[in-house]
C-alpha cells in the first residue's frame, strides 16, 4: 500500500494506526496519593503531525472490499489534514508567530490550562501550532502525571488539528464528529452519524444556546404574523447558504465561530445554537481534556448569517446577544473579590459578544483547586453549568412566548393562535429535549465510572457535584417536555377553533 507522494505504508503500519487511536475513558479521579494513572490501553505516540495526517489518510482509503472497518467517511477530513503537506498548499499567513484571523489580529486558537498550577498562572495562550508543540507542558505531557485542559476555539487550520491530534492522542473520530457538517461536502453520505452510544464513551457533546435580540424599525405594513413569516423564510434561506459556506474551508478564517442552528421566535428575539465537543485522553502518564467549542471570534466578524442582515434590507436592524445569566451563592457580594478576564481581552471581541466567549479564559477559576487535579469530570463542571443556565434561559423565553400565543386564546375567543407558530415552537422544544437527555446520559455515565483508590471525601464531593448537575438537567428535561405538551394542546385548540369556525360559516350559508 502506498501513501500519497509515493511513501510506502505496510499492513503493520495500518495495524499500528488502529492501535494508536484506541483511547479509553480516563478514570473519574486520580489517586490523592500522587499515584500515576494507568497508561491508555495500547497507547503509541504518533511520531509527528504529518504522520498523524498520513495515518488518517491510510484509514480513509480502506473500502468495503478490503476491510471490515471502511474509512470512506474520513475522505474529506483526510484531504483537509493532508493539505499542509502538498506542494500546492498556501497557508493563509506566513507569519511564524501565528495565523491571522479575519480582524487582522493574530488569533489565539488554543488555550492550555495547567490544572496543577495556581489559578493566576494556569492558562497559556498559543498563537501557532509550532509554539504549542514545542511548549514545555506538551513536551512533558506523557511523562508528568499532571492534568491539563485544552480549549480549541472555532474554525481550525489543518496544522492545528494535526499537531493537537498527535501530541494529545486525540482520536480522529473526535475531529470528524465535530466537523460533521463538512464530512459529506461533495461526497457520498454514508449515514454514519450519529453512531452508537458505545462509540461516544470517551466523548461528550453539549449544545449552547444564545438568545439574540434586535431593535427593528419596521418600514413595512401588515400583520405581525406576516413579519414573522418573512423573517423565518428569509432566515431559513440565509442559514442554508451559511451552512453551505462553512462547509468550504477556504471561505473561513481561523477562530471564526460556527453556528449550527438558528431560530426566529418573533420580531424581537431569535436564538442560535453552537456545539462544544469534549474528549478525555491519557497520554503516557498524563491526561488532558480537549474542549473544542464552536464559539470563537465575534459572530459579527465571520461569514454572513441570518443574525447579521434584515430580510431584503427592508428595515433597519440592530442586533445584540443577551448575556447568559448564571447564579452562585452570594455572587452579588463577590464582584471585587473574584475578578474575571474581560471581553476586551478576548481576541475578536466585538458587537455580538457572547457569554460563552469568556469560558476558555475563566473555566474552573471558582472551583476547588485540589479537586481539579484529580477528577476530569469535575474540571468540566463550569461547562455543564453554563449549558444548564443557557438552557433554562431559553426555556424561560419559550414559556413567555407561548403564554402570549396560547394562553390568551383560552380566555379571548377573538384571538386565534397561529398553528405554524406553535408547531415551530414544538419542533424546537423537542430538539432541546434530545439535547438535554444527551447531557443527562453523559452525567450518568460519569457516575457509573469506577473510582481509583483514593479519598472517600473527594468521592463524596464529586458525587455531590454530579448529583446536583443531574438534578438540574432532569428539571430542564421535564420543563421542556411540559412546554412541548403545552404546544400540542395549543395545536388542538387551533384545530378545534378552525372546525368550529368552519361549522359556523357552513350554517350561515343560505340553503339552495
Amino acid at each position: 500500500m502506498w501513501r500519497k507522494g509515493g511513501s510506502h505504508v505496510s499492513d503493520e503500519a495500518e495495524a499500528e494506526a488502529d492501535a494508536t487511536f484506541g483511547c479509553t475513558m480516563l478514570p473519574s479521579r486520580l489517586s490523592r496519593r500522587d499515584q500515576s494513572p494507568p497508561s491508555s490501553s495500547g497507547y503509541l505516540r504518533v511520531s509527528s503531525a504529518e504522520d498523524y495526517a498520513h495515518l488518517v489518510e491510510a484509514h480513509a482509503r480502506q473500502a468495503a472490499d478490503n476491510s471490515l472497518y471502511p474509512g470512506l467517511n474520513y475522505e474529506n477530513l483526510s484531504r483537509y489534514l493532508l493539505e499542509p503537506y502538498t506542494q500546492s498548499y498556501k497557508p493563509r499567513s506566513r507569519d511564524p508567530s501565528g495565523e491571522t484571523s479575519r480582524n487582522g489580529r493574530i488569533a489565539c486558537f488554543a488555550m492550555l490550562h495547567d490544572l496543577s498550577a495556581a489559578p493566576h498562572e494556569r492558562e497559556t495562550p498559543f498563537l501557532s501550532p509550532d509554539a504549542f508543540e514545542r511548549s514545555e507542558a506538551i513536551q512533558n505531557l506523557g511523562i508528568s502525571s499532571t492534568g491539563y485542559l485544552l480549549f480549541m476555539r472555532g474554525n481550525p487550520t489543518p496544522e492545528w488539528l494535526n499537531t493537537i491530534g498527535y501530541s494529545c492522542n486525540v482520536d480522529p473520530d473526535f475531529f470528524l464528529k465535530h466537523l460533521d457538517f463538512r464530512s459529506t461536502a461533495g461526497k457520498q453520505d454514508y449515514f454514519n452519524l450519529p453512531s452508537l452510544p458505545s462509540t461516544n464513551e470517551n466523548f461528550i457533546r453539549l449544545r449552547w444556546t444564545t438568545i439574540g435580540s434586535r431593535l427593528a424599525n419596521f418600514e413595512i405594513n401588515g400583520h405581525d404574523q406576516g413579519r414573522i413569516d418573512l423573517l423565518r423564510k428569509d432566515s431559513a434561506k440565509k442559514m442554508e447558504q451559511y451552512l453551505q459556506d462553512i462547509r468550504s474551508t477556504h471561505k473561513m478564517s481561523i477562530c471564526d465561530s460556527f453556528v449550527r442552528r438558528f431560530a426566529v421566535h418573533d420580531e424581537n428575539h431569535f436564538s442560535l445554537e453552537q456545539d462544544v465537543s469534549i474528549c478525555v485522553n491519557t497520554v503516557g502518564n498524563g491526561w488532558i481534556i480537549v474542549v473544542w467549542q464552536d464559539v470563537g471570534n465575534d459572530s459579527m466578524q465571520g461569514l454572513s448569517g441570518p443574525w447579521l442582515e434584515p430580510p431584503n434590507h427592508s428595515f433597519s436592524w440592530k442586533t445584540q446577544a443577551l448575556p447568559t445569566i448564571q447564579h452562585k451563592p452570594y455572587m452579588a457580594l463577590e464582584a471585587r473579590s473574584t475578578p474575571m478576564r474581560k471581553c476586551s481581552e478576548v481576541p475578536g471581541a466585538g458587537k455580538f459578544t457572547q457569554s460563552a466567549s469568556l469560558l476558555y479564559l475563566n473555566c474552573g477559576k471558582t472551583l476547588d483547586q485540589e479537586l481539579l487535579s484529580y477528577n476530569p469530570f469535575y474540571v468540566l463542571t463550569d461547562l455543564f453549568k453554563f449549558t444548564a443556565f443557557a438552557e433554562a434561559q431559553f426555556l424561560n423565553m419559550m414559556e413567555t412566548k407561548l403564554k402570549k400565543e396560547i394562553d390568551f386564546s383560552v380566555t379571548d375567543k377573538r384571538h386565534t393562535p397561529t398553528f405554524s407558530n406553535i408547531l415551530y415552537s414544538k419542533t424546537l422544544l423537542d430538539q432541546h429535549v434530545d439535547q438535554i437527555e444527551d447531557a443527562i446520559a453523559s452525567i450518568k455515565s460519569n457516575n457509573d465510572t469506577p473510582f481509583v483508590d483514593g479519598s472517600v471525601e473527594i468521592d463524596r464531593e464529586v458525587l455531590a457535584v454530579s448529583t446536583k448537575l443531574l438534578r438540574d438537567f432532569e428539571s430542564l428535561s421535564n420543563r421542556a417536555k411540559a412546554l412541548s405538551l403545552h404546544c400540542e394542546n395549543g395545536m388542538k385548540i387551533v384545530a378545534n377553533n378552525n372546525i368550529l369556525l368552519e361549522s359556523q360559516r357552513a350554517s350561515s350559508r343560505p340553503l339552495e
